[in-house]
């Protein structure tokens, strides 16, 4: 049994379509971790049945709860408002019996036509890169997603309760040597990157992510991030 767990506020927009996803498959327990939206998101988890963790927003906090209360014995956090491909628990499966001992991620597309968007996925095809050579950072970020199994999830602490860069730390904590590439892409929402533009909102990511590597608090990027 699997385990999939999402943190969710004010999701309504698109909780629907992951659900739908994940609904037809009766070995799999799916968890809505829920920051008290005021929006409809509760009511759709109930609706798909999902089991709820409720409490205060807070990623780190809220990927805490979704955890804690998942009774597989793997794990699968994903963000709202992507799509999952046809073929994700097929590769989930096969890491699962070929690669227990490590975690996964997935490769990330966003559903946007632009260049730009094509940009920002190969820098992340380079951020994520678990070989030596050539050497990327071997950091998937959150909207990748993340598998692993509650052994190593509960060996490592799981997710700090932090509202920013949670999945940067567990994805420390875990190391590169137990981290493995699923195959397949996570399609991800673009609206945030239109919004922003997606070079200039890359950009900051990436020094936001310069700082905290150089130790600078969770509360002073918040700021910056908001």
């Amino acid at each position: 049994m699997l385990s999939v767990v999402i943190p969710t506020l004010n999701a309504e927009k698109n909780l629907a379509a992951l659900l739908t996803q994940l609904r037809p498959m009766s070995d799999l327990e799916t968890i809505v971790s829920d920051g008290l939206s005021i929006d409809l998101t509760q009511e759709l988890a109930i609706q798909y049945g999902a089991r709820l963790a409720l409490g205060s927003p807070s990623r780190g906090g809220q990927l805490r709860r979704g955890a804690q209360l998942a009774c597989s014995e793997w794990l699968l956090f994903i963000h709202a408002d992507c799509r999952l491909s046809d073929n994700w628990r097929d590769l989930v499966d096969r890491h699962i019996a070929t690669h227990p001992e490590k975690a996964g991620f997935f490769g990330l597309k966003y559903d946007s036509q632009k260049m730009a968007a094509r940009w920002v996925e190969l820098m992340v095809v380079w951020r994520s890169m678990t070989t030596r050579f050539p050497r990327g950072w071997a950091l998937p970020y959150g909207d990748q997603g993340l598998l692993i199994s509650r052994r190593l999830y509960d060996e490592i602490g799981g997710y700090p309760d932090w509202p920013l860069f949670e999945d940067v730390k567990i994805i420390e904590n875990i190391g590169r040597g137990r981290l493995q590439h699923l195959g397949g892409k996570l399609t991800t929402c673009h609206s945030k990157y239109e919004q922003d533009g997606f070079i200039r909102r890359g950009w900051r990511n990436f020094s936001l992510m310069r700082r905290y590597k150089k130790g600078e608090s969770i509360d002073s990027l918040m700021n910056d991030y908001n």
